[in-house]
C-alpha cells in the first residue's frame, strides 16, 4: 500500500484483540515509512518507526485503528509546512473491535509524537467589513488574508445565540489592501452584523 524505498518494509502481524484475530499493518521500530500514494482502508496500523507523508499532491489515509506506540508520525514541519490537502478518515462501528486503554475508530498516542504542520494561515480571525444578510454567497472582511479556495471559514454568530455560527468553504476570494472579498456556495442562514452595538 505504501510505495516504499529500499529502507522501507511491510510486516503484517496477526494478533488477538479480545477473542477476535485481526491483520495489522506495523512500521517498525527503527524503521521509516514514506506514504505518497492514497492508502485504501486499513485494518489497524501500529506506528512504532517513522510514518512520514509525502508532501506534493492530494492524499487520503484511510483506517480503522491507529496506534502510536513510541513511534512518530510526521506530516510536515514547523520550517517546511505541508501544503497539499491530506485527509484521514477513520472508520468505525461502536461495536467494533477496541484497542485496550484507547477504544475503536481511534488514534492512539503513548510515548510518541504526532506531528503536523500545514501551511499558516494569516490571519486566524478578523472582522466583517460589511453586515452580512440572510441569503448572502458573499461577505467582505476588514483585512487581506492568504486563505484560498477550499478552506473551510466559520462566520460567527454575532447575536446571543452560538448556533447561528456558520462553517463555508471558500468558492472565490479577492483581497485588496484593505478588504478580502470571500463568496461560498451555500447561502447564510443568519444575518452577521458588521457594526457596534450601542
Amino acid at each position: 500500500f505504501f510505495v516504499n524505498d529500499t529502507a522501507t518494509t511491510e510486516i503484517y502481524t496477526e494478533q488477538i484483540v479480545g477473542s477476535v484475530r485481526c491483520v495489522q499493518e506495523t512500521v517498525p521500530e527503527g524503521q521509516a515509512v514514506l506514504v505518497d500514494v492514497n492508502v485504501p482502508k486499513l485494518k489497524a496500523l501500529a506506528v512504532e518507526g517513522y510514518l512520514i507523508f509525502e508532501d506534493g499532491k492530494d492524499k487520503t489515509f484511510d483506517a480503522e485503528m491507529i496506534s502510536v506506540i513510541g513511534g512518530i508520525i510526521q506530516i510536515g514541519t514547523e520550517k517546511q509546512p505541508y501544503k497539499s490537502k491530506l485527509t484521514i478518515t477513520l472508520h468505525g462501528e461502536p461495536d467494533d473491535i477496541k484497542l485496550p486503554q484507547f477504544g475503536n475508530k481511534v488514534i492512539g498516542i503513548r510515548d510518541a509524537q504526532v506531528d503536523i504542520h500545514g501551511t499558516p494561515k494569516t490571519p486566524t480571525w478578523t472582522l466583517l467589513k460589511q453586515t452580512a444578510k440572510v441569503g448572502d454567497k458573499v461577505i467582505k472582511i476588514q483585512s487581506s488574508a492568504n486563505w484560498a479556495v477550499g478552506d473551510e471559514i466559520v462566520i460567527a454568530s454575532t447575536s446571543t445565540r452560538h448556533q447561528e455560527s456558520e462553517v463555508r468553504i471558500i468558492k472565490t476570494i479577492k483581497a485588496a489592501q484593505s478588504e478580502t472579498e470571500i463568496t461560498f456556495e451555500k447561502p447564510l442562514k443568519f444575518l452577521h452584523f458588521a457594526g457596534t452595538y450601542k
